[in-house]
C-alpha cells in the first residue's frame, strides 16, 4: 500500500464542513413529516437509515461525511496509520454530552466495544457488520484511542461515520437499573439535538444544544412526524401544519410545486429499490409444500424476465427513479457500468420455469413494507401482477417496516421467500451493503445474520473471496476494481431483482432554507428558516 502512513491533524476549533448553522434562534418549531418512525433511538441496536438520520441529530459520529459524501473531522480530529492494522485517533477536546459530562476517549472505546458485543434481540441485531474487522479499541490518554484490526481495512475512515459516541457513564447507569431496551427511550449524546420527547409511532421532538462544539443550530426545536399515509403527509405540507415532508408523493409533486406557500426538491438519491430472493433454504415460508424454488438460478432469471421495471417507473414512480442494473447505485463506491439488467420478456421467464420444472409456476407470497419506500405497496402489487402473467401464482403481503424488518431478521420467524430489500450504504461504498448481505454469514461477515449461516439469505464462495479481497485493499482504485468484479459475479447469479435507483422528493414550505443529504439522513443542524 503506498502512502501507508496517513497523518490528517484537524484543528479542533476550525469548523471544515460547509454550511453550519448560524447562530439565530428560530421563533417557532420545524415540524418534518417523515413515512416511518425510528424503531430505537439506541445508537448501536439497528441498522436501519431512519434509526441513523435521528442519531446523526442526537449524537456525534467519530466521522462525518458532507453532503458530498467526503470524509470530514467529526469526534475524531486527527488519524494516522502507525502500521496496516494500527490507527491512532485523537479525539476532538471541550465536547460535552447532553447533561453536561466532557465526552473522552473512554465514551469512545466503550461505544466501539458495545457494538462489537452487541447481543442481538428481536429487531435490534445491533451494528457490528459495519465495523467487524476491529479487533480491539484502546484508550492511550484522555483524547487518543488506538484501534487495531485483524487485517488492513480499507474503508475504515467512512465506515466509522456510522459509529455514534454514547455515554459510557449514563449508558451503563440505565442498562443496570432499568434494562439495554430502556437506552433507547434515553439516548444521550453529544449532538447538535437533545431528545425532549419521543411518543414511538407518533412524533419525537428535540431541542437545539446550545453548547453544540459545531455552532448552535438556527432553528430551536425539531419535530419528527410519523405521517404514513401520503394523503394526509401532503395535506399537512399544503395546509402549513408541517414545514418539510420526506417521501412526497410522486403524484403529487406538481400540487406541491404550484403552492405558492410551498416548493419541491428531487434528488438522485442513494437508495436502490429491489427484491431479494432466499436462495439458500431447503423450505422457505413464501413457498407452501414444495421445495425452495429460488435455490434454481433458473426460477430467479425468470423473475427478472418476468418484471418490467421501466414499466413501474414509468407508471408507479411517475418518471421520478432511474432503471437499476445492480445491488447499488453509480454515487456508491464499486457500482460497475457494464452491468446491464435482464430484459422484459414474459415469454422467455415462461421457458425459464418450464425448464426449471415448473411448467405451472407454483404459489408465491411477496412482502413487503407499506410506509417504508416511496410508493412500496403499490410496487409489491404490481411486481405480483406482472409475476402472475408468467403463470405463478403470486400475492402481496404488505405491511409496516416494524413489523416486516423484526420478521425478516428475526431467527424464530425466518421470513421471508421473496421481499422488498432497499439499501443506502451509508459510508458510500457498496461493499456495506455486499458485506452485510451477500456474504455467506462468518464470524466477520454477515450482517444481521450475526454469523449464522442457517440465516443466510445468499451465499456465494466467488463473491466471498472479492468481497474479502476489496476489504482488505486499501488503495482506493484497486479496490474499486475488486468491487465491480465481487458485483459482476453477485449479479451474474441473480439474487434480487434490481427495479430502481429511487429519487427522494422533498417537499418544503418556502420558509425553510435546508439541502437534503444523498444518503437519506435528516441531519437538521445546517437548517434555516428564510
Amino acid at each position: 500500500m503506498k502512502n501507508l502512513i496517513l497523518i490528517i491533524r484537524v484543528m479542533a476549533a476550525t469548523v471544515l464542513l460547509v454550511g453550519w448553522a448560524g447562530t439565530s434562534v428560530a421563533q417557532e418549531t420545524l415540524v418534518v413529516g417523515q413515512v416511518g418512525d425510528a424503531i430505537t433511538l439506541d445508537p448501536h441496536a439497528h441498522n436501519g437509515i431512519v434509526e441513523a438520520s435521528m442519531a446523526s441529530n442526537i449524537f456525534d459520529s467519530m466521522i462525518i461525511l458532507d453532503k458530498d459524501m467526503a470524509v470530514q473531522p467529526g469526534i475524531a480530529v486527527s488519524w494516522e496509520a502507525k502500521d496496516p492494522v494500527t490507527w491512532n485517533f485523537g479525539i476532538r477536546k471541550g465536547v460535552k454530552f447532553h447533561d453536561g459530562t466532557p465526552l473522552t476517549a473512554e465514551d469512545v472505546k466503550f461505544s466501539i466495544d458495545r457494538i462489537l458485543g452487541w447481543k442481538p434481540f428481536g429487531a435490534m441485531g445491533g451494528i457490528k457488520a459495519y465495523i467487524t474487522p476491529i479487533s480491539s479499541v484502546r484508550v492511550i490518554d484522555q483524547y487518543t484511542v488506538e484501534v487495531k484490526t485483524v487485517k488492513p481495512w480499507g474503508p475504515i475512515l467512512s465506515t466509522l461515520r456510522v459509529v455514534f459516541i454514547a455515554s459510557k457513564a449514563h449508558v451503563e447507569k440505565v442498562t443496570k437499573e432499568k434494562g439495554i431496551e430502556a437506552v433507547s427511550l434515553n439516548p444521550m449524546g453529544s449532538g447538535a439535538y437533545k431528545l425532549i420527547e419521543w411518543v414511538p409511532g407518533d412524533h419525537l421532538t428535540m431541542e437545539a444544544n446550545q453548547n453544540w462544539w459545531g455552532g448552535k443550530p438556527a432553528v430551536k426545536t425539531i419535530t419528527f412526524r410519523q405521517i404514513s399515509n401520503y394523503a394526509t403527509r401532503v395535506a399537512a405540507l399544503l395546509s402549513g401544519e408541517i414545514h418539510i415532508a420526506t417521501g412526497l408523493p410522486v403524484r403529487d409533486v406538481k400540487r406541491v410545486e404550484s403552492n405558492s406557500a410551498t416548493k419541491v426538491t428531487v434528488l438522485d438519491g442513494m437508495r436502490t429499490v429491489n427484491y431479494k430472493f432466499d436462495t439458500t433454504r431447503d423450505m422457505t415460508p413464501g413457498v407452501p409444500d414444495i421445495p425452495n424454488p429460488f435455490k434454481k438460478r433458473k426460477v430467479r432469471m425468470a423473475m427478472n424476465h418476468a418484471i418490467n421495471s421501466q414499466a413501474i417507473i414509468k407508471v408507479v414512480m411517475n418518471g421520478f427513479a432511474r432503471p437499476a442494473t445492480q445491488l447499488a447505485g453509480d454515487k456508491h463506491l464499486g457500482w460497475n457500468p457494464t452491468i446491464e439488467r435482464l430484459p422484459y420478456d414474459p415469454e422467455k421467464a415462461r421457458q425459464l420455469l418450464k425448464e426449471a420444472g415448473y411448467p405451472n409456476g407454483f404459489k408465491l407470497r411477496i412482502d413487503s413494507t407499506n410506509n417504508r419506500y416511496i410508493n412500496d405497496e403499490a410496487i409489491c402489487l404490481t411486481v405480483a401482477q406482472m409475476i402472475n402473467k408468467v403463470g405463478i401464482q403470486a400475492t402481496c403481503r404488505a405491511r409496516p417496516k416494524q413489523v416486516v424488518f423484526k420478521e425478516i431478521y428475526d431467527p424464530k420467524i425466518l421470513c421471508c421467500s421473496m421481499f422488498v430489500f432497499s439499501f443506502v450504504t451509508p459510508t458510500g461504498d457498496i461493499a456495506g451493503n455486499m458485506e452485510s448481505n451477500f456474504h455467506t454469514p462468518t464470524e466477520l461477515y454477515g450482517g444481521y445474520n450475526g454469523g449464522k449461516p442457517e440465516l443466510a439469505h445468499y451465499s456465494n464462495p466467488a463473491a466471498d473471496l472479492l468481497i474479502e479481497a476489496a476489504s482488505a485493499e486499501t488503495d482506493y482504485n484497486v479496490r474499486k476494481t475488486i468491487l465491480q468484479a465481487a458485483s459482476t459475479v453477485i449479479m451474474h447469479d441473480y439474487p434480487i431483482v434490481p427495479l430502481h435507483y429511487q429519487n427522494d422528493i422533498y417537499g418544503m414550505s418556502t420558509k425553510v432554507n435546508w439541502t437534503p443529504r444523498p444518503d437519506m439522513f435528516l441531519t437538521m443542524f445546517d437548517a434555516k428558516w428564510h
